[in-house]
């Protein structure tokens, strides 16, 4: 499968509504919508089939392999689709809490299961037969605990990352004045 790419001032003459998701954008357990890749209208509408809808767990199978996120971008303008490098995967919410798996496969211990299970010397590779395979190991009741420690923690993180943005721009201004006598 071949992936015509376009520039972004081309997806935005040509309006493009579809972001091809490939490794880079699965950064630390997020989604990074920066220096995204835009498909044509032809290539998107074939890939539509394809699209992520919410909570669907985006894994990197290539490179960063185990890398993983929650699909949580309600754009209804945009349609986003993968990369083949990249696997989705849709979880039971009766068994399982997206948000739960996406922390377990990001947790150290299957960081170690991903590493055993990988191929490759220079570029790493892992077959969708161990993400199939691998072992979930917490129950319901363990999982809502879980998330609600968690929860808190990344509230603290979000309120923490606002304020560092506040200090990066003042840098940024000082910087400019007196590098650019702004």
């Amino acid at each position: 499968m071949s992936v015509e790419l376009i520039s972004i001032e081309e997806a935005v003459k040509k309006a493009s509504e579809y972001v091809h998701l490939v490794v880079k954008n699965i950064k630390e357990g997020e989604i990074d919508l920066t220096d995204l890749v835009y498909i044509n209208e032809s290539k998107g509408a074939e890939l539509r089939k394809y699209s992520l809808n919410s909570d669907d767990i985006i894994i990197a199978l290539s490179s960063n392999v185990g890398n993983s996120s929650l699909f949580d971008i309600n754009e209804e303008d945009v349609q986003f689709t993968l990369s083949h490098y990249l696997a989705r995967i849709k979880c039971d919410k009766r068994k399982i809490n997206p948000k739960i798996l996406v922390y377990y496969l990001n947790s150290k211990a299957i960081w170690k299961y991903f590493r055993v299970c990988e191929t490759g010397k220079t570029k790493k590779n892992i077959s969708k037969v161990y993400i199939r395979n691998l072992p979930i190991l917490l129950d319901l009741d363990k999982q809502e605990e879980m998330l609600k420690k968690i929860t808190r923690i990344e509230e603290s993180i979000s309120k923490i990352r606002s304020e560092l943005k506040i200090y990066e721009m003042l840098r940024e201004d000082i910087t400019d004045k007196f590098l650019v006598g702004q």
